[in-house]
């Protein structure tokens, strides 16, 4: 009997920690306009202001939805109407090692990376046609929405290898992105620079980024001067998420496990 309850103990204990790491916060949905859902597991929710994200969500905008998430290290993310990507990967290892991965299935996402605390720590975007290896950046990418994508949106197993290949538009800002397509070919591509991954893998030439950025325009209409999103357009969660991320105080009780921007490594 002794032995029995050890045993059960033991496997308590397992799954409980297995739950805990698995649940652990990554970042947060700091605006939220439009249609958006999130789906983690076989669960699908609205996405709302304030939502703590955990690794492997996907989320979700409908044809007018804007989301901007704010990552535990301090990045920003910036996705448009009509896109779908995933949080694959967005955990810490001991002495600040970041290793985080996005798939973006399809549609148009900015990313605002932070400068990454150590050389082994990596930052990765895939897509059908391509690898972006990134740093301290700020960059643009945008894949058009396959045909039949409507049956495929909500599909909690859907993933990159199931979709059909297509192009990759990068456009950087500044920073530097290494990107790797689906052929092995490689490109740095400089501040200012645009390129596409057409669908059988191969990389343009880099030319002049002229397209309008999604995410400024986001920034935009939903930011005050002091880049804290407005009460008018955002609920009490949003601000005091925003507010917890940029050390403006609001008149909400503001509760978080660590300062966002300056995340706590994993005990060695």
């Amino acid at each position: 009997m002794q032995r029995f309850f050890i045993i059960f103990s033991i496997l308590f204990l397992t799954t409980s920690f297995s739950h805990v790491a698995h649940s652990k916060e990554v970042g947060r949905s700091i605006v939220v306009l439009g249609e958006a859902w999130v789906m983690h597991g076989n669960n699908k929710n609205k996405l709302t202001p304030g939502h703590r994200l955990q690794q492997s969500d996907i989320i979700v905008t409908g044809n007018r939805g804007r989301v901007r998430l704010l990552m535990t290290d301090g990045s920003k993310v910036y996705i448009s109407p009509k896109s779908r990507i995933s949080l694959k990967r967005y955990a810490y290892t001991n002495k600040r090692k970041l290793l985080a991965g996005f798939d973006l299935f399809w549609g148009k996402v900015r990313f605002l990376v932070k400068k990454l605390a150590t050389k082994n720590s990596r930052f990765k975007v895939h897509t059908t046609t391509a690898v972006l290896g990134v740093r301290g950046t700020e960059f643009e990418m945008s894949i058009p929405m396959p045909e039949g994508a409507n049956s495929m949106t909500f599909d909690t197993q859907l993933s990159l290898s199931d979709m059909p290949k297509s192009s990759t538009t990068v456009s950087l800002s500044e920073g530097s992105v290494v990107v790797t397509s689906s052929n092995g070919s490689q490109q740095v591509l400089a501040p200012g620079e645009q390129l596409s991954v057409d669908a059988a893998g191969n990389i343009s030439s880099p030319s002049a980024d002229t397209s309008p950025s999604e995410g400024a325009a986001l920034e935009q209409s939903t930011s005050s001067g002091d880049n804290t999103p407005n009460a008018a357009s955002l609920s009490n969660s949003a601000a005091a998420a925003a507010a917890a991320s940029s050390g403006v105080t609001q008149g909400v009780t503001i509760t978080t496990p660590y300062t966002y921007g300056t995340p706590t490594p994993a005990a060695p």
